[in-house]
């Protein structure tokens, strides 16, 4: 009976202290693909832009938290919304346009 509750004492200990650290592993993971699904939009939404001559706004929506890119196939508004993490705060975003060649403007968006 004794040996019962040393081992229940001593698992409830392993499982609070890594908690923490599987939460952490979880947002990290989480913030990778985000940043991976934003760089294989932006370079889907270059080689449509490049092939087909279309332009793609790209927009942060605050209140869903999503960043949006938007175009036009055939007169039918396309929206491709990648959903940003919690743990990623979005200080600047100016919404902008890419170009018909694939470019845009330079500027700086800032996540931290």
């Amino acid at each position: 009976m004794l040996e019962t509750i040393i081992v229940l004492i001593l698992s409830v200990v392993i499982i609070t202290f890594s908690f923490p650290n599987l939460m952490r592993s979880r947002q990290v993971v989480a913030e990778h693909e985000f940043l991976n699904d934003f760089r294989q939009s932006w370079q889907a939404a270059q080689v449509r832009s490049k092939t087909k001559h279309i332009e793609t706004m790209v927009t942060f929506d605050p209140v869903s938290y999503q960043i949006e890119f938007d175009w036009r196939d055939q007169q039918k508004l396309v929206k491709g919304k990648l959903d940003i993490p919690e743990t990623i705060l979005v200080r600047k975003f100016d919404d902008f346009k890419m170009h018909e060649n694939g470019y845009t403007k330079p500027r700086t968006q800032e996540f931290q």
